[in-house]
């Protein structure tokens, strides 16, 4: 099988350089003998697949990273000026923390949420190479001082998380989470940091053809959804967890069914927008490719609306391109993409995205080496 891919390479620099280099290879072959070919990696089958499936890799980086990046991380956006509740009763008595360090812990974490906040507008507001990546270092400095002075603050240790995942620190912002957790099982927001790592992780495993690493990463973002329902959110909140296990097992009716119930509780939830925006487009391409105009215009004003609500959240600015693309509105499209890549140089999926942008306008070229990077 070795033997005949190398044959069947479409860069003919990768084939057998002659028939008389094949003959010697099969010789090798029949003596069972070492050959010179070898089989594709991991990363080579997933760069070939996305050269291929242009319409799969649209849809797993418009659909499944994308919508996680808006419809959860907003929800902890929206709440991060909330301190976090007190620690369960059963949970084990920690170490005092002195009045000083404790008022020490609050002035570190004031100062974090403005250096965070500032991050936010700086890539709309400054053009200032590195503007924002500034302010989240700062941030981050801040969140990890308020850690040391007061190691029981759940909240510092979420506000910790969020920055480490803005920055592409995905295991360290797993740990922070994870760490929220341990102090405090009933913090929504923490599993909300999670579940976003998680979809980058469930996309890239999905891309490389890994069904056992998809399979365990998705029944960790199950049960990660299942403790939200659990705690007793806001109902928008619960019917959100729900459409977005449907969503999960592909079960787009019933997870758009949840969205309008969510947004029956709050118009304004940009979470629910968002996610209603990519199920209405997986289910207007399993009609046609691309999808009725009707349905990408649709789409398209949610995410926009969902924008509003959020303050220019990055993930929803990349959800956008494919609609944007799709509507023939190219040259916007791939002004999106570049900010993106600009404003989240460290994600992997940043180069997914405009990966498959190049690709679409056949820069074969351009769009291996956005892959490379990725």
């Amino acid at each position: 099988e070795t033997v005949i891919l190398k044959c069947l390479e479409k860069n003919p620099a990768r084939r057998y350089g002659s028939a008389g280099d094949l003959a010697e290879e099969l010789r090798r072959y029949l003596r069972g003998a070492s050959i010179l070919a070898r089989p594709p990696t991991a990363f080579e089958r997933a760069r070939r697949w996305a050269g291929r499936q242009r319409t799969a890799l649209a849809a797993a980086v418009a659909a499944v990273l994308l919508t996680a990046g808006a419809a959860f991380a907003l929800y902890v956006a929206g709440n991060r000026g909330r301190e976090a509740p007190p620690s369960p009763a059963s949970a084990p008595a920690a170490p005092a923390v002195s009045d000083e360090a404790r008022r020490e812990a609050s002035k570190r974490m004031e100062a974090g949420k403005r250096a965070f906040e500032f991050a936010g507008k700086a890539f709309r507001l400054s053009a200032e190479p590195g503007a924002r990546r500034k302010h989240l270092l700062t941030a981050l400095e801040a969140f990890e001082a308020a850690c040391e002075s007061d190691p029981e603050r759940a909240e510092a240790f979420i506000e910790k998380g969020r920055v480490l995942a803005t920055l592409a620190r995905t295991e360290d912002a797993l740990a922070s989470f994870t760490r929220a957790l341990e102090i405090n099982p009933d913090l929504s927001d923490a599993y909300y940091g999670r579940i976003q790592i998680l979809q980058d992780r469930y996309l890239v495993s999905w891309l490389l053809l890994d069904p056992e690493i998809s399979k365990r990463t998705r029944e960790r973002i199950e049960e990660d959804l299942a403790k939200i329902e659990a705690a007793g959110v806001k109902p928008e909140m619960a019917h959100l967890a729900r459409g977005f296990l449907h969503y999960l097992h592909a079960q787009y009716p019933r997870a758009l069914k949840e969205v309008e119930s969510a947004l029956g509780e709050n118009p304004a939830f940009p979470d629910a927008l968002a996610l209603r925006a990519t199920v209405r487009l997986i289910l207007g391409k399993q009609k046609s490719m691309p999808p009725a105009r009707d349905v990408l215009e649709a789409a398209l004003a949610d995410y926009d609306r969902a924008l509003e609500f959020s303050g220019g959240e990055t993930s929803l600015r990349s959800a956008r391109v494919e609609v944007l693309l799709d509507l023939g509105r190219r040259e916007e499209a791939e002004a999106e993409a570049d900010a993106v890549v600009a404003e989240l140089p460290d994600r992997p999926t940043s180069y997914f995205l405009r990966a498959h942008l190049k690709r679409s306008r056949r820069d074969e070229a351009g769009a291996l080496a956005d892959l490379d990077k990725a």
